[in-house]
């Protein structure tokens, strides 16, 4: 386990709970580390060419190699206050989103009056101009 004599007889008889724990803790690495490499090996061999692949039996859907290394750390779950911010994050972006169609839609309706005042007076001031030169008011 990685224990001197000296410290299993002379020193804290603590010391040997924490070095088996240890030496099963590196044991349990190991064991992940070759189960891994052969996860690996083995999508390695199902996405090889044709003449390997004449051993992997028929019908087998056969993927392309992973581009990145696999990512086998849980994910952690969320606190209560992540949870909070997210759903206050989700909100906020719904009312930025709103206030952004509401804002369109005034600027969109200030032009379309602008518009108007503006085809208005040029209709008014066409009329004048008409009238000036037939003579008429």
């Amino acid at each position: 386990m990685g224990m001197t004599f000296e410290q299993f007889w002379q020193q804290d008889c603590s010391l040997v709970v924490a070095y088996r724990k240890a030496y099963r803790i590196r044991q349990e690495e190991i064991n992940r580390t070759a189960w891994l490499n052969g996860l690996y090996m083995y999508k390695a061999l199902t996405s090889a060419p044709q003449f390997v692949q004449g051993f992997i039996p028929k019908g087998t859907k056969i993927e392309p190699y992973p581009s990145k290394p696999i990512d086998f750390t849980p994910a952690k779950p969320k606190t209560e206050q992540e949870k909070l911010d997210d759903e206050v994050k989700a909100q906020s972006e719904q009312i930025k989103r709103n206030m952004m169609r509401f804002m369109a839609a005034q600027q969109a309706e200030h032009k379309k009056k602008e518009l108007e005042v503006l085809l208005g007076s040029n209709e008014a001031g066409e009329d004048t101009d008409t009238a000036q030169s037939t003579g008429k008011e």
